[in-house]
């Protein structure tokens, strides 16, 4: 559910204005403008993105709370620092998407890698308001972190200097990706000479409730850096938080860092509630997946693309998919197979109401599972969900009461 509203607000956002309103300006534009004249009278003019100027009494809430932060970790994070960085949009360069870089021990080896929401790539072909497989991932650094670094060969960095800072364009590629419906997260290589300018996060080993974390990234037009994300509820597949800024303000935000008190990758933001409460003190609820589940995304590159992640189905109950792989359809089964209950996945699987039917049919023996799979499309600028009259890509069994999955059964269709 929380994607689906994450989906419907970019759709909101992107969709064209009635034609008696129409202006001959880009999708995306619009927006932008929009902010743009709300904040005229308070942003300064720079030449690296902008961060929003807050009114006295945010002001120094923020300046509150980066004094603690700073107090625990000496050096405050950066939009120059190549720590995180933007895809911008081709068909719309207005609209611009956050991206976190990391780093992760494989086989021993430290390796370098990026991060991104994964709805953030197109589902359909015609959609170019979107992010493709292969695209240009630009950082903000320093100029003398890049000095001597930047060769003129076709996979290396591109650079355009101000006074003090360069804009580098990197070439990247998605390699992995969850499909939305499950982490929303994908996986991203830099080019070889690019990653040697990144500076990655560390992946938080632990995620404390009581914490406050805070993020940094780009919306779609500037840099933002958001204190105080209070932590309000943790599941195996999510961390739920707060979220101070109104939705305008955070759209392109889903891909930015989320981060623990000590500077460390705490998960990467996939979308918010919004204008939804989820408590009677808090009006706005974001989502994070946890930077734990990148492990499996750097395994499946290794692996030719396959992996199996934990999917969890209810409390106390997990089953192994393919990275690739998301639910469609489910049944609940008596002792001799007789079906129980049945029903559609319509975008995230229902955990709650899966416990709640396992309460409603205590006689319940099996949970069957049938799931579909995410495919690139041939000019790889699409990651295609099967469509819906397709039969299931495997069908899992599972049996609730040993809390054992049966070998799961491919379909004969072709793969």
């Amino acid at each position: 559910m929380r994607k689906i509203l994450t989906v419907l607000i970019f759709a909101s956002l992107l969709a064209p204005l009635p034609a008696a309103a129409q202006k001959p300006v880009k999708m995306g534009s619009q927006i932008v403008k929009k902010i743009q004249d709300n904040t005229a009278q308070k942003i300064k003019s720079a030449s690296i993105p902008l961060t929003p100027a807050p009114n006295k009494a945010t002001a120094a809430a923020i300046k509150k709370v980066t004094q603690k932060i700073k107090a625990k970790r000496p050096a405050l994070l950066s939009q120059k620092d190549g720590h995180v960085f933007t895809a911008v949009v081709e068909a719309d360069p207005n609209m611009r998407f956050s991206g976190t870089v990391f780093e992760i021990e494989y086989n021993g080896k430290k390796e370098i890698y990026g991060a991104v929401a994964t709805h953030i790539i197109p589902s359909d072909p015609k959609n170019v308001f979107g992010i493709p497989r292969y695209f240009n991932a630009t950082v903000y650094l320093p100029k003398n972190k890049t000095r001597g670094k930047i060769s003129k060969n076709k996979q290396a960095p591109a650079q355009e200097a101000n006074d003090a800072y360069a804009k580098v364009t990197i070439p990247a590629e998605i390699v992995a990706a969850f499909p939305v419906s499950t982490f929303d997260v994908a996986l991203v290589k830099f080019s070889e000479e690019g990653e040697k300018l990144l500076t990655p996060f560390a992946l938080a080993q632990r995620v404390r409730k009581k914490e406050n974390l805070h993020s940094v990234g780009y919306n779609h037009w500037q840099f933002t850096f958001i204190p105080q994300r209070h932590i309000l509820k943790k599941t195996p597949t999510t961390i739920y938080t707060s979220m101070p800024l109104s939705h305008l303000e955070r759209v392109g935000m889903c891909g930015s860092a989320v981060l623990t008190p000590q500077n460390e990758l705490a998960g990467i933001h996939t979308g918010s509630r919004i204008d939804a409460p989820f408590s009677d003190n808090v009006p706005t609820v974001s989502y994070v997946t946890p930077a734990s589940y990148l492990r499996f995304l750097v395994k499946a590159y290794h692996n030719g693309g396959q992996a199996k992640v934990p999917f969890y189905l209810a409390p106390g109950h997990f089953i192994k998919l393919d990275i690739s792989e998301y639910p469609i359809s489910f049944q609940l089964l008596g002792e001799n197979n007789e079906v129980l209950f049945s029903d559609k996945v319509h975008f995230h699987f229902p955990h709650t109401y899966l416990s709640q039917l396992l309460k409603q049919f205590p006689q319940t023996r099996f949970l069957s599972l049938n799931t579909h799979r995410v495919t690139w499309a041939n000019d790889a600028k699409a990651l295609l969900m099967t469509p819906n009259d397709q039969p299931p890509y495997r069908t899992y069994l599972y049996n609730v009461q040993t809390r054992k999955a049966v070998n799961p059964s491919a379909s004969n269709r072709k793969k």
